[in-house]
């Protein structure tokens, strides 16, 4: 085989891994986030129903590492 076709096949094999390896991280970053939208309704809805107050007040008190997992803070 020529020098070309060896380098040809290992550029679709790292192109190939390296997409992989994105697709991966794209669908781990969305469950982290999706996990952590089902903690800010699991929070609400205790703050809800524990302590009888309404919704936007119950999200004044939302920590920010559950609004900053969900993508609402910066």
């Amino acid at each position: 085989m020529s020098i070309l076709r060896i380098a040809g096949a290992l550029m679709i094999a790292f192109s190939g891994a390296f997409a992989a390896y994105s697709l991966n991280k794209s669908a781990k970053d969305t469950l982290r986030q999706t996990e952590y939208f089902i903690s800010l309704v699991r929070f609400l809805r205790a703050q809800i129903e524990c302590f009888s107050i309404s919704v936007p007040r119950a999200l004044e008190r939302v920590p920010d590492e559950i609004l900053a997992g969900c993508s609402f803070l910066g």
